[in-house]
């Protein structure tokens, strides 16, 4: 097989696939590990332990001072992983894209091409979400569902922040006491990140709903001695401000593996995260591949435009096939583990 260019435009497919949007898909953890775009397939950064200054010591007339320690500098470096996935246009596809047609046949061939686009690009950026959910909460990223990859292949970033697990889970919602539980949690994160507390908890609504039906949590809501026997999550995210505690965001979005529905980040857990940083965090990193630089040598794309997700069109003829290809050099990278405190509060 070969990549062709006269079946459509490569410029207006790149343009149509990068278009789409990964929120339509509700693909949102973006937003806590934004893209950078590389010109290269390899990344690095340097990270400073943050400690705080040990304090100073008062001292007799004519000894030294006393001396205070440096931070930590550790440097992460690695290769971006390629991806891909294609879906095929078959001889007996295109017999039947015929019997369908109403206009010009060189139009539903295409119309057909930019539909398998959208699939490629779609099913790309759910691989990519699910590389994300897993960053986030374990900081690492494996591949044990690609093929190609052995069974324990594995990016791992570092050790995150060990959360105590609550000692009555929250779906015993008559005898546990989320409130107290998240104070705990969001003191063992400060204590880990030198008083830096988490933005906000990462969760399912599973586990929000069995919060909103605590006991504990609905007898702070007691007005003129009754207890509501509902309150909803706006009044519960006030009254956790109230308290001096993050808010959870539900987050609920699976993905589909070989035709099985899996969840991103689980059901029975809370990660608490840190206001998203790129330089001190974590990021989307997207390189450039090798379908991209073929494009930019037949300057059908510039060159600082190459980084991400690259689709083209291979053709083979005996019988007649057409694939259209998305492939992807991209990957999350967390560049501060102790920022992501998980733990399970379901049973």
């Amino acid at each position: 097989m070969a990549y062709v260019y006269d079946i459509v435009d490569p410029a207006e497919l790149n343009a149509f696939a990068r278009a789409i949007d990964p929120l339509t898909l509700n693909y949102s953890l973006g937003s806590i590990l934004p893209d950078q775009m590389r010109q290269t397939v390899e990344y690095e950064f340097m990270l400073m332990t943050e400690v705080r200054d040990e304090i100073a010591a008062y001292r007799a007339p004519d000894t030294p001072p006393k001396t205070i320690g440096r931070p930590g500098i550790s440097k992460q470096k690695g290769e971006i992983p390629v991806g891909s996935v294609k879906r095929t246009l078959t001889e007996q596809n295109r017999f039947d894209l015929e019997k369908l047609r109403t206009g010009a046949v060189s139009q539903g061939f295409q119309d057909a091409i930019f539909d398998d686009a959208r699939a490629v690009t779609n099913s790309a950026l759910g691989r990519l979400e699910l590389a994300k959910g897993e960053a986030l909460t374990k900081g690492r990223v494996s591949f044990t569902n690609d093929r190609g990859f052995d069974t324990g292949v594995t990016i791992t970033y570092g050790t995150t922040t060990t959360i105590t697990a609550p000692s009555v889970k929250w779906e015993s919602t008559s005898t546990s006491d989320p409130i107290a539980d998240m104070r705990a949690m969001v003191l063992q994160y400060a204590n880990a990140n030198n008083g830096m507390r988490p933005a906000f908890g990462l969760t399912s609504q599973s586990v929000i709903d069995y919060v909103l039906a605590s006991t504990a949590v609905r007898s702070l809501f007691v007005a003129n001695g009754v207890t509501p026997a509902l309150i909803n999550a706006q009044m519960f995210n006030t009254m956790l401000g109230q308290y001096g505690l993050p808010p959870l965001v539900p987050y609920d979005v699976s993905v589909n593996i070989a035709g099985t529905t899996t969840r991103v980040t689980g059901v029975k857990e809370v990660t608490w995260l840190p206001t998203p940083n790129p330089d001190n965090f974590g990021a989307t990193l997207h390189g450039v591949t090798v379908e991209a630089m073929e494009l930019v040598g037949l300057n059908l794309m510039v060159r600082d435009e190459a980084p991400g997700i690259t689709v083209m069109v291979d053709k083979k003829t005996q019988p007649t096939q057409i694939d259209t290809v998305a492939t992807f050099a991209s990957v999350p990278v967390i560049k501060d583990t102790a920022k992501i405190g998980n733990v399970t509060v379901l049973t």
